[in-house]
């Protein structure tokens, strides 16, 4: 077997300080790196310093929440991330993986309705299967979750708009989403909304990309409307709040709006006019498409959404 890259330029470069490095710049912390890599923070500043020393940068400076990384550190976090992974690959054992006897962990991008949706459940029988896995739960979108798969901040992501035409990403359609209407019980609003009494009323709008228009208000101006958007947020947390304090109502996704209804005793409505629709999936990175465990678990969360999607009670149904 041939290398390209000279042995002894890599002969005396201890790769903890690389794994510390690549925490550091990925959490903008020395401290929330320690508690992920479960070091003293001492122990992390020490490894910098030796890094600092080989490459011959400061590679961090401070700022108001933590650290951030210089541009040679940027550019060093680029090149050496990809190599951690394959690296990791490499010695993972190939075998068969086991749940019950694996402590893993399992690193997922979630947008927060999502959250409130899926992971109950997927938490639930990851936890049922393999008591000593470890599932990390991060806040990924569609808009973020191809750099958040580059870099290695999540394993796997469920998003809306799975990832797909690039050769180095794997995407798979779980199910199509539609949208509702979600309001507070005080409105009393009319058990089926026509288009007028939609257009009056104040509308809250949650953007992933923080701009307040969004599928909805394309579908309105396709048939010459415009809705009343008066606030906008770009996480689902607030919703239920902002709309019993505010008298507005909210055009949410249907699975995440029941879930806010049943817990918040909201009411919930058909839109007057045909929803648009979107594909909600999964996307992973190809170099850990092969990897049993990771396999292991993206069946587990495509199996949790199929049981989901089954469930009587009408919790969560097809769209």
């Amino acid at each position: 077997m041939t290398t390209n890259f000279n042995l002894d330029d890599v002969r005396g470069l201890d790769l903890n300080l690389l794994v510390v490095f690549a925490s550091v710049v990925r959490h903008g912390s020395v401290k929330r790196a320690a508690d992920d890599l479960r070091l003293g923070s001492s122990a992390v500043s020490m490894a910098l310093s030796r890094l600092r020393l080989v490459v011959g940068d400061q590679l961090f400076v401070r700022n108001r929440s933590g650290v951030e990384p210089t541009e040679v550190a940027l550019d060093m976090y680029r090149r050496i991330v990809p190599g951690l992974e394959q690296i990791a690959g490499a010695v993972r054992s190939r075998g068969s993986f086991d749940p019950h006897a694996s402590d893993r962990h399992f690193r997922v991008g979630l947008s927060d309705d999502l959250e409130a949706t899926v992971l109950p459940a997927l938490l639930a029988r990851v936890r049922s299967q393999g008591p000593k896995l470890t599932v990390v739960v991060r806040g990924v979108d569609y808009k973020t979750a191809t750099a958040r798969l580059d870099d290695g901040y999540v394993d796997v992501v469920l998003a809306a708009h799975p990832t797909d035409g690039a050769a180095r990403y794997c995407a798979l359609t779980v199910y199509e989403e539609d949208f509702v209407v979600l309001a507070s019980a005080r409105l009393n609003l009319p058990a089926q909304l026509d288009l007028e009494t939609y257009l009056e009323l104040q509308h809250c709008l949650v953007s992933a990309s923080g701009q307040p228009w969004g599928i909805v208000d394309t579908v309105l101006a396709a048939i010459g409307a415009a809705r009343n958007v008066t606030i906008t947020l770009e996480h689902f947390l607030a919703v239920p709040f902002i709309l019993e304090r505010t008298g507005a109502v909210v055009t949410m996704p249907r699975r995440a709006a029941m879930v806010l209804s049943e817990r918040f005793l909201l009411d919930l409505r058909e839109l007057p006019f045909p929803s648009p629709k979107f594909p909600v999936g999964l996307s992973w990175h190809k170099r850990t498409d092969s990897d049993s465990g990771h396999h292991w678990f993206r069946t587990q969360v495509c199996e949790t959404i199929a049981q989901m999607n089954e469930r009587p009670d009408g919790a969560v149904v097809r769209s």
